[in-house]
Parts: C-alpha cells; sequence; structure tokens
C-alpha cells in the first residue's frame, strides 16, 4: 500500500510504543516490536489556555493523540516512576497540576523536576483541571483533510481531480469521490493504473476508518455524477472490497459517450450539432446522427471539409468497434428535416471504413 500521499506528512515508524509514552530514558527486559502507520502534524497541547512543554513531538496513530507520559504525569502533579521488572509506569502523588494561566497563551515555563512549581491550588484536593489528552477528529475534518490532500490521483496517464463529500451514516462512514476532469468512457479513467488506484482509494478509507472507528464505504462518480466504482473498506480488518468498477461499455453507454463527445462537429466553417441513436442488429451496430441545426441544401452542410468529416464519422464508428468485437457500423446522416446527408459503413472483417452516399 502506497501511504505517503502528496503534502501529508506521514511518517513510518518502529518502535517501542512504552518508549513515546515514557518519553525519558529507561531500560526494557524481553519485549517486541512492530511497525505503525503513525501522523505527525506538528501538535500542541493546550490546558487552561496554556501551552505545555512536551519533550517528544505527540502523533496520531489510531484516532488517538500520543503524547509523552512523563509531560502528562508532571503536568498532573504526579511523580512517574518506571518499573522495569514488571514493566510499570507507577503515577505517585495527589494529583493537582502546576499553575496554567487560562489567559496566557504562552507555553509555560514550569520545572519539570518540581511537578507542583508555581500552583496555588496544591493543597486543594476540590481544585479541578479539565484535561483532554485524546480526541478523534469529525467528518467534516475528514472532509477537509481529503480535499485538501487528496485533490489528485497523479499515478496514471492522465491525473484524476477530485472533490470529497463525507458524511456518517448509521453504520459505516459514505465518502463520495466526484470527478472533477473526466468521464467514465474518457481515457483519464480507463487507463489510470487499476492496483494503484485501489491503494490511492484504501488510503483514503483506511485515514477515515481510524480517525472515525467505523468502516468505510467510498463511491467514485465523473464529472457527471455517473458512479463509475464503489469500494468498501473494513476498518476491522484493515482491508478494501472491490465492489464495482467500470471497464465494459454497454450499447447505451457508447451511445451516452457519444451524445457527450461528438455532440459537435466543428471543423467546418460552422459547426453541426447531432444527436446519436444507436440500435444493435444481428451482424452491425446501426449509428442514427440526427442533425439538429443544418438542412443538407444549406450552406452550413455544403461547406463542410468533405474529408475532415469523413475522418470524424470514422472516430465515431471506431469508438463502437474497439467495444464490440465482430459488429459492422454503418453510421445514416440526417438534416433537422429528416432527409439522408450521408451514409458511411465500416466493414469488420476487413478492418475498412468507407462512404457510401453524400448529398
Amino acid at each position: 500500500m502506497k501511504l505517503n500521499r502528496k503534502s501529508i506528512t506521514k511518517k513510518i515508524i518502529t518502535t517501542l510504543l512504552i518508549i513515546l509514552l515514557m518519553g525519558c530514558g529507561v531500560s526494557f527486559g524481553v519485549g517486541y516490536s512492530r511497525q505503525i502507520n503513525a501522523w505527525f502534524y506538528d501538535i500542541k497541547v493546550k490546558v487552561n489556555g496554556g501551552y505545555m512543554q512536551l519533550s517528544n513531538e505527540p502523533f496520531i496513530y489510531d484516532g488517538c493523540i500520543y503524547v509523552p507520559l512523563r509531560d502528562i504525569s508532571n503536568c498532573l502533579g504526579f511523580q512517574l516512576v518506571w518499573e522495569d521488572d514488571t514493566k510499570i509506569a507507577n503515577l505517585t502523588g495527589n494529583g493537582n497540576m502546576p499553575y496554567y494561566n487560562q489567559y496566557n497563551n504562552n507555553v509555560p515555563n514550569y520545572n519539570y523536576n518540581n511537578p507542583n512549581y508555581n500552583n496555588p491550588n496544591y493543597n486543594n484536593p476540590n481544585y479541578n483541571y479539565p484535561y483532554v489528552v485524546a480526541n478523534k477528529q469529525s467528518d467534516r475534518d475528514i472532509e477537509r483533510k481529503l480535499n485538501q490532500d487528496y485533490e489528485e490521483y497523479t499515478e496514471g496517464t492522465d491525473d484524476l481531480k477530485f472533490e470529497y463529500d463525507v458524511s456518517k451514516e448509521s453504520s459505516y462512514i459514505k465518502i463520495k469521490m466526484e470527478g472533477q476532469n473526466f468521464n467514465k468512457f474518457s481515457t483519464e479513467w480507463k487507463k489510470r493504473d487499476d492496483d494503484d488506484f485501489k491503494d490511492f482509494v484504501e488510503d483514503i478509507g483506511e485515514f477515515a476508518g481510524d480517525q472515525l472507528s467505523d468502516d468505510v464505504t467510498i463511491y467514485v462518480y465523473d464529472k457527471n455524477s455517473k458512479n463509475i466504482a464503489k469500494y468498501e473498506y473494513d476498518e476491522g480488518k484493515n482491508k478494501l472490497t472491490t465492489r464495482y468498477e467500470y471497464d465494459d461499455m454497454s450499447i447505451d453507454d457508447i451511445e451516452d459517450k457519444l451524445n457527450d463527445e461528438y455532440e459537435e462537429y466543428t471543423d467546418g466553417d460552422y459547426d453541426l450539432k447531432f444527436d446519436y441513436e444507436l440500435t444493435k442488429h444481428s451482424d452491425y451496430i446501426k449509428v442514427a446522427m440526427d442533425g439538429e441545426n443544418f438542412d443538407r441544401t444549406s450552406s452550413r452542410w455544403n461547406d463542410r471539409d468533405d474529408s475532415d468529416f469523413r475522418d470524424f464519422a470514422e472516430d465515431i464508428a471506431e469508438e463502437i468497434y474497439d467495444v464490440i468485437d465482430d459488429k459492422d457500423v454503418r453510421i445514416y446522416v440526417e438534416d433537422e428535416d429528416g432527409d439522408k446527408a450521408a451514409e458511411y459503413f465500416y466493414d469488420e472483417s476487413r478492418d475498412d471504413f468507407s462512404k457510401k452516399y453524400e448529398y
């Protein structure tokens, strides 16, 4: 899985978590290590408006913020003792914190060696300090992060741009990846690296699942809001499953593509507009190109470049026979009155495109 995406500062660390929690030098007996994926964001901790001084940089892992335990114990007014034989971090004391001025946003300057330094309420057992160590992010936080750091998929032949919408449903997290610069029929989508794109989506699912502690369903749409993929990320198993990916085009898909990408012929003196209807016969595909803005007797039709228009019609035939094998293609062009303006045939067996009729 590729976990380093764009400007996200994501460090892979291999360590003993107890070292990170203690924030001090201690010795160990027999233990074990494992690799974790931690997120570093230059995290700061404030208590009653004042910043804590931290001996090691905090990080986020599995939706929780990890802060050195010695710093926390000092802040809360405990003395920390590491018992190496039993591997117990022992906190002793009455649990009163050093004094923080809630109106001062500067980093407090207190003595780590004296946990009761400058605390006027040290002897007051009823004095309480609110303190939050870890918070998970909201769906809006996740949405902002995705739109900031996963805006583009850049590992294919062409970059794919996305906008994200994140919502927390009753039993899962729903993420909509809305394509901004491609449609389901385009080469940008077809020529992506399938495995790498799944890694890209898996990173998104893992990030959202870890932060919101739930499974994730990811829907991918093209720029015309047509669904082209669906993935499910199991947060407990750390596994992405592909439920649907658009790959094979049907006759209706080809018709939609022609109406989307071949709506206008623009290389003549006048633009010619068309509406397409495809019909599948036993041995050929019939393409009806219904002219929308010209008559076959008008200058709009007569002043076109004949050779260039045939290339336009041949491109249409290629769009069809590239997808549907063993079928000839017959293209019938009509003007706005329904009168025949041209006919072109593609012979699949001979790989030959020819003009049959032009008015």
